[in-house]
């Protein structure tokens, strides 16, 4: 799977652990692919872990955005 980024890599990304990361794949709140036969394995787009952290964005008290 060309273009994709394992569990391990993404999980640096956002900060979390694999586990963690696991278990929004599990609920379906974060973008992945599901590849593997006996053990379920996860790959991810970069941009989708990106539109993740941006769907969670919490903007700063007293800061206005002028662009």
């Amino acid at each position: 799977m060309s273009g994709f980024i394992d569990t391990q890599q993404a999980a640096k990304i956002l900060h979390v652990t694999p586990k963690t990361l696991r278990k929004l794949c599990s609920r379906a709140e974060i973008s992945h692919y599901k590849s593997g036969g006996k053990t379920t394995s996860y790959k991810f787009k970069e941009t989708d872990l990106y539109a993740y952290m941006e769907r969670y964005r919490v903007e700063a008290k007293g800061i206005s955005r002028t662009n």
